[in-house]
């Protein structure tokens, strides 16, 4: 404070913590809220800081308004982030949706685990489409995944007809692919269903 004089002053700072939950805040409001005090002598001393708060989960559409930035989208994926066709549905019909900067696109990954896959190419990322892709992964995923389940349920079918049929578990598991352990549960399976 050397150089401090009586008549200088300094501008405030202040600090904003984004809730990017979606359930209600249930932890602490102030800094003495975070301290274990020994005795009320110490909280006397100790200087408290109350924390503001943004909790986009539970903006109305006033206080979105006041966000001209792509904070504004930010923030409303975060509130929409707790139902996917909300989210699919802002995304597809707010304009501003339409091309958004990299680090917007990072921002709501990492606030809502959307998983929106981008490339860094320079230039805006027209969300649209990456939904649209997005979508598209999904199913194509859930096409493959209910493809294998489908394979897998048929081979244990076949393993069960192999087995009361009198093959060996090591035969059928040359022959199916599946593992003697996989073969070995399939028929502990049947035997206690009784099938």
């Amino acid at each position: 404070m050397s150089r401090f004089s009586k008549t200088d002053r300094i501008d405030p700072v202040i600090s904003l913590v984004v809730y990017t939950g979606t359930a209600t805040w249930d932890g602490p409001r102030s800094l003495h809220d975070m301290i274990s005090f020994p005795n009320e002598a110490y909280k006397r001393f100790t200087p408290n800081y109350f924390i503001n708060f943004v909790f986009p989960a539970k903006m109305d559409e006033a206080m979105f308004v006041r966000f001209s930035t792509e904070l504004h989208d930010v923030f409303k994926c975060i509130r929409f982030s707790d139902s996917k066709e909300a989210f699919n549905a802002f995304i597809m019909n707010d304009l501003r949706c339409q091309e958004m900067s990299f680090e917007a696109v990072q921002a709501i990954n990492a606030c809502t685990h959307a998983n929106i896959k981008v490339t860094r190419k320079g230039g805006r990322i027209n969300m649209c489409q990456a939904i649209i892709d997005l979508k598209k992964e999904a199913y194509d995923d859930g096409f493959q995944k209910g493809e294998e389940s489908g394979f897998q349920k048929g081979s244990f079918c076949i393993a069960l007809r192999m087995y009361n049929g009198k093959y060996s578990i090591q035969e059928i598991s040359e022959m199916t692919g599946l593992t003697q352990e996989e073969i070995k549960t399939v028929i502990q399976a049947q035997q206690y269903m009784g099938v």
